[in-house]
Protein backbone atom coordinates (compact mmCIF):
# COMPACT_ATOMS: atom_id res chain seq x y z
CA UNK A 1 0.00 0.00 0.00
CA UNK A 2 2.71 2.64 0.47
CA UNK A 3 4.58 1.89 -2.17
CA UNK A 4 1.55 2.32 -4.04
CA UNK A 5 0.76 5.84 -2.29
CA UNK A 6 4.20 6.79 -3.26
CA UNK A 7 3.79 6.08 -7.15
CA UNK A 8 0.13 8.05 -6.85
CA UNK A 9 2.84 10.68 -4.83
CA UNK A 10 4.82 11.46 -8.27
CA UNK A 11 2.04 11.21 -10.03
CA UNK A 12 0.49 14.11 -8.17
CA UNK A 13 -2.63 12.41 -7.32
CA UNK A 14 -1.92 13.20 -3.62
CA UNK A 15 -5.73 13.02 -2.43
CA UNK A 16 -5.38 9.29 -3.78
CA UNK A 17 -2.16 9.23 -2.28
CA UNK A 18 -3.02 10.39 1.10
CA UNK A 19 -6.15 7.79 0.99
CA UNK A 20 -3.95 4.51 0.98
CA UNK A 21 -1.08 6.33 3.55
CA UNK A 22 -4.12 6.27 6.02
CA UNK A 23 -4.89 3.14 5.08
CA UNK A 24 -1.27 1.92 6.01
CA UNK A 25 -1.50 3.99 9.07
CA UNK A 26 -4.32 2.11 10.21
CA UNK A 27 -3.04 -1.65 9.00
CA UNK A 28 -0.15 -1.09 10.50
CA UNK A 29 -1.73 0.03 13.92
CA UNK A 30 -2.78 -3.57 14.15
CA UNK A 31 0.48 -5.63 12.49
CA UNK A 32 3.32 -6.75 13.63
CA UNK A 33 4.82 -7.07 10.11
CA UNK A 34 8.96 -6.38 9.33
CA UNK A 35 7.27 -3.48 7.30
CA UNK A 36 4.62 -1.82 10.25
CA UNK A 37 8.05 -2.84 12.97
CA UNK A 38 10.34 -0.71 10.80
CA UNK A 39 8.11 2.64 9.36
CA UNK A 40 10.19 4.89 9.36
CA UNK A 41 10.69 5.16 5.05
CA UNK A 42 6.84 5.11 5.28
CA UNK A 43 6.44 7.91 7.44
CA UNK A 44 8.74 9.98 5.82
CA UNK A 45 7.39 9.32 2.44
CA UNK A 46 4.26 10.62 3.89
CA UNK A 47 6.05 13.74 4.92
CA UNK A 48 7.33 14.21 1.50
CA UNK A 49 3.96 13.95 0.42
CA UNK A 50 2.60 17.05 2.64
CA UNK A 51 5.93 18.93 1.56
CA UNK A 52 4.97 18.54 -1.91
CA UNK A 53 1.32 19.85 -1.12
CA UNK A 54 2.75 22.44 1.22
CA UNK A 55 1.07 21.24 4.37
CA UNK A 56 3.96 21.56 6.47
CA UNK A 57 2.48 21.02 9.72
CA UNK A 58 1.22 17.47 8.26
CA UNK A 59 4.36 17.29 7.09
CA UNK A 60 6.49 18.20 10.33
CA UNK A 61 4.22 15.25 12.35
CA UNK A 62 5.71 12.50 10.15
CA UNK A 63 9.09 13.77 9.72
CA UNK A 64 9.13 13.26 13.45
CA UNK A 65 7.58 10.08 13.27
CA UNK A 66 10.25 8.57 11.40
CA UNK A 67 13.21 10.06 12.84
CA UNK A 68 11.62 8.56 16.18
CA UNK A 69 10.88 5.19 14.92
CA UNK A 70 14.85 5.17 12.53
CA UNK A 71 16.52 5.98 16.16
CA UNK A 72 14.86 3.17 17.96
CA UNK A 73 15.39 0.47 15.04
CA UNK A 74 18.82 2.22 13.69
CA UNK A 75 17.61 2.45 10.42
CA UNK A 76 20.16 2.90 8.07
CA UNK A 77 18.16 5.57 6.03
CA UNK A 78 18.18 7.85 9.67
CA UNK A 79 20.35 10.24 8.05
CA UNK A 80 18.17 11.45 5.24
CA UNK A 81 15.02 11.33 7.19
CA UNK A 82 17.03 14.06 8.83
CA UNK A 83 17.33 15.62 5.68
CA UNK A 84 13.37 15.33 4.54
CA UNK A 85 12.92 18.36 7.14
CA UNK A 86 14.60 20.62 5.08
CA UNK A 87 12.05 22.56 3.05
CA UNK A 88 10.08 22.91 5.90
CA UNK A 89 12.45 25.03 7.51
CA UNK A 90 13.39 26.63 4.12
CA UNK A 91 9.52 27.54 3.51
CA UNK A 92 9.08 28.52 7.23
CA UNK A 93 12.45 30.53 7.18
CA UNK A 94 14.11 28.79 9.51
CA UNK A 95 17.62 28.33 8.09
CA UNK A 96 19.30 28.30 11.08
CA UNK A 97 17.31 24.64 11.64
CA UNK A 98 17.44 23.68 7.59
CA UNK A 99 21.56 24.07 8.06
CA UNK A 100 21.54 22.05 10.94
CA UNK A 101 19.10 19.04 9.31
CA UNK A 102 21.64 18.97 6.56
CA UNK A 103 24.58 18.99 8.16
CA UNK A 104 23.36 16.14 10.77
CA UNK A 105 22.82 14.49 7.24
CA UNK A 106 25.90 15.27 5.81
CA UNK A 107 28.26 14.36 8.53
CA UNK A 108 26.73 10.48 8.18
CA UNK A 109 26.34 10.58 4.92
CA UNK A 110 29.72 11.48 3.42
CA UNK A 111 31.37 8.97 5.99
CA UNK A 112 29.37 5.99 4.07
CA UNK A 113 28.88 7.45 0.92
CA UNK A 114 30.73 4.68 -1.49
CA UNK A 115 32.24 6.93 -4.66
CA UNK A 116 31.24 4.00 -7.02
CA UNK A 117 27.88 4.04 -6.19
CA UNK A 118 25.52 6.33 -8.02
CA UNK A 119 22.88 6.25 -5.45
CA UNK A 120 25.29 7.01 -2.57
CA UNK A 121 26.58 10.19 -5.10
CA UNK A 122 23.03 11.31 -5.41
CA UNK A 123 21.94 11.39 -2.04
CA UNK A 124 25.33 13.42 -1.42
CA UNK A 125 25.34 15.38 -4.41
CA UNK A 126 20.98 16.69 -3.06
CA UNK A 127 22.60 17.15 0.16
CA UNK A 128 25.42 19.36 -1.23
CA UNK A 129 23.25 21.59 -3.10
CA UNK A 130 20.60 21.98 0.04
CA UNK A 131 23.10 23.19 2.05
CA UNK A 132 24.49 25.78 -1.06
CA UNK A 133 20.46 26.89 -1.33
CA UNK A 134 20.66 28.10 2.52
CA UNK A 135 23.63 29.72 2.34
CA UNK A 136 22.48 31.37 -0.65
CA UNK A 137 19.32 32.36 1.11
CA UNK A 138 21.68 33.47 3.98
CA UNK A 139 23.85 35.81 1.75
CA UNK A 140 26.91 33.27 2.28
CA UNK A 141 28.21 32.89 -1.24
CA UNK A 142 31.13 32.24 -0.54
CA UNK A 143 30.45 29.40 1.52
CA UNK A 144 27.59 28.07 -0.90
CA UNK A 145 30.16 28.17 -4.36
CA UNK A 146 32.25 24.97 -3.06
CA UNK A 147 29.07 23.10 -2.40
CA UNK A 148 27.39 23.61 -5.76
CA UNK A 149 30.63 22.75 -7.27
CA UNK A 150 30.70 19.42 -5.69
CA UNK A 151 27.41 18.64 -6.02
CA UNK A 152 27.48 19.58 -9.81
CA UNK A 153 30.96 17.25 -9.92
CA UNK A 154 29.02 14.60 -8.18
CA UNK A 155 26.22 14.87 -10.83
CA UNK A 156 28.42 14.77 -14.08
CA UNK A 157 30.38 11.41 -12.25
CA UNK A 158 26.85 9.91 -12.73
CA UNK A 159 25.26 11.86 -15.03
CA UNK A 160 23.05 8.85 -16.37
CA UNK A 161 21.13 8.68 -12.69
CA UNK A 162 20.76 12.54 -12.16
CA UNK A 163 17.60 14.19 -12.67
CA UNK A 164 17.95 16.80 -15.23
CA UNK A 165 15.39 19.77 -13.92
CA UNK A 166 17.18 19.48 -10.57
CA UNK A 167 20.11 19.42 -11.60
CA UNK A 168 19.26 22.74 -13.64
CA UNK A 169 17.95 24.22 -10.67
CA UNK A 170 21.24 23.25 -8.88
CA UNK A 171 22.80 25.36 -12.08
CA UNK A 172 20.43 28.25 -11.68
CA UNK A 173 21.48 28.23 -7.72
CA UNK A 174 25.07 28.28 -8.36
CA UNK A 175 25.15 30.89 -11.04
CA UNK A 176 23.42 32.84 -8.75
CA UNK A 177 26.25 32.54 -6.27
CA UNK A 178 28.93 33.70 -9.37
CA UNK A 179 26.91 37.08 -9.91
CA UNK A 180 27.04 37.75 -6.61
CA UNK A 181 30.49 37.07 -6.75
CA UNK A 182 30.92 38.95 -9.66
CA UNK A 183 32.27 36.28 -11.76
CA UNK A 184 29.75 37.23 -14.73
CA UNK A 185 30.70 35.23 -17.56
CA UNK A 186 30.98 32.44 -15.59
CA UNK A 187 27.80 32.74 -14.48
CA UNK A 188 26.37 33.32 -18.15
CA UNK A 189 28.34 30.11 -19.16
CA UNK A 190 26.35 27.96 -16.03
CA UNK A 191 22.86 29.53 -16.88
CA UNK A 192 23.60 28.39 -20.68
CA UNK A 193 24.14 24.79 -19.14
CA UNK A 194 21.33 25.30 -16.69
CA UNK A 195 18.75 26.34 -19.75
CA UNK A 196 19.75 23.97 -22.10
CA UNK A 197 19.48 20.67 -19.32
CA UNK A 198 15.46 22.70 -18.93
CA UNK A 199 15.20 22.85 -22.28
CA UNK A 200 16.38 18.91 -23.25
CA UNK A 201 13.80 17.59 -20.34
CA UNK A 202 10.73 19.81 -21.88
CA UNK A 203 11.44 18.13 -25.31
CA UNK A 204 9.41 15.11 -25.04
CA UNK A 205 6.32 16.78 -23.73
CA UNK A 206 6.52 19.42 -26.09
CA UNK A 207 6.69 17.16 -29.03
CA UNK A 208 3.60 14.89 -27.96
Amino acid sequence: MANLAEVLRKEGKYSEAEAFYRLAEQVCSHSETEECRNSAPMWNAECVLYIDEHKYDDAERFCQMATEISERTSDPHQALFLATRYPIFMAKGQFHNAELSIQQSLSVVEKLARPESATDSMSLAKLLSSLGEVYLKEGRVTEAEPLFERSLKLRKTHEDCSNPLEEAKVLHDYATVLRKLNKLSDAELVEERASALTSAADKPHTQE
